[in-house]
């Protein structure tokens, strides 16, 4: 198989897996190998014959496993899998009708285009590449663009901007120029190479942006770990009460925080937005969906009790290695900083 053969194959597995709302962290560990076997000198039928697939970056064992069966049998069970998920005549691949004529159009637009330039220059001048990144985040101005057919949505509902997102985008354009290791740490464990105070790093993106930055952080990040935490909550009591069974600890992890199941909570975010009653859910609709159940507790549950949450959220996340940006974000003085709900 060509390279290129096989680079679509996982570029469709991301958008599959982003149609799930799967982990964002997932879907960007599989562009990143796309961008990697595209970029190859060799052919990856060389590097599995000769044992070589560790040299692709960013391709892990699970991945070299899957790359290895691609290439020795023709097929990969797990694409094929992904793939059943969605038969046709009702795929939620995107095609043209899901994506607006304006969206599909939109560039990053000159603002994006002095951004690329200014990172290139900070850092061709021997600035830190992380410092340089913060500082072209803060020129960029465009809330989403389409590139290479992927639809970038930086600013959820107006209000909560996905930097990481952004982070990725621009990480692209200098890929050649960054350390591996410490690429990967930001972009799939938030861990950014340098500890900047919340000042700096406010500075450098812009308050406008920091702020909105807040919002995505406790809006969407907080509010996905929360419902996890709730749900391996549910778990532990089940077990400890002698219940081994599967059980739908979604159902209940929603019920105990919002008082209302994961479905009729969906219709009600789409129906105020006013979105088609799909079967699916795509990465930048749950992302919106997440923002909305945020904002929906803020108005439901006394502080006590939205404070109280929140904290079960953040150890939840730092438990599993992911470290807010920038480190050392204090929860009592930051989460007074979000902005009041508008809807």
């Amino acid at each position: 198989m060509k390279n290129s053969e096989i680079a679509q194959v996982f570029a469709d597995i991301a958008d599959l897996l982003e149609r799930k709302g799967e982990n964002p962290f997932k879907i960007r560990a599989y562009r990143k190998v796309v961008r990697s076997i595209e970029q190859l000198p060799v052919t990856i039928e060389q590097l599995v014959a000769e044992g070589r697939l560790k040299e692709v970056p960013g391709a892990g064992e699970a991945i070299t496993k899957k790359i290895t069966e691609l290439v020795t049998t023709g097929h990969l069970g797990y694409y094929d899998k992904l793939k059943a998920e969605f038969p046709a005549g009702n795929s939620t691949i995107p095609d043209a009708s899901d994506i607006s004529p304006e969206a599909a159009m939109s560039p990053a637009g000159v603002n994006g285009i002095k951004a690329m330039d200014e990172l290139k220059a900070a850092i061709a001048a021997g600035k830190h590449w992380y410092i340089a990144l913060l500082e072209a985040i803060g020129l960029w101005a465009t809330a989403e663009e389409t590139h290479n057919g992927h639809l970038y949505r930086y600013l959820i509902a107006g209000e909560a901007f996905d930097w990481l997102l952004l982070a990725e985008r621009l990480c692209q354009e200098i890929d050649d120029l960054l350390p591996d290791a410490e690429q990967d740490a930001l972009l799939f464990h938030g861990k950014p190479p340098l500890k900047l105070t919340r000042e700096q790093f406010k500075e450098l993106i812009g308050s406008s942006k920091y702020h909105q930055y807040l919002n995505y952080f406790y809006g969407i990040t907080v509010e996905e770990a929360l419902i996890l935490a709730v749900q391996e909550e549910i778990r532990k009591e089940r077990w400890t009460s002698g219940y081994n069974k599967d059980y739908d600890t979604t159902t209940e992890a929603y019920r105990r925080i919002y008082g209302a199941t994961k479905a009729i909570l969906l219709r009600r975010f789409r129906k105020e937005r006013g979105y088609p009653q799909r079967k699916s859910i795509d990465l930048t609709e749950l992302k919106e969906f997440a923002y909305w159940l945020f904002k929906y507790r803020l108005k439901q549950c006394d502080k006590a009790k939205v404070a109280s949450d929140t904290k079960k959220a953040l150890n939840r996340l730092q438990s599993n290695g992911f470290a807010p940006v920038p480190e050392g974000t204090d929860f009592k003085l930051e989460f007074s900083d979000i902005i009041p709900p508008t809807s």
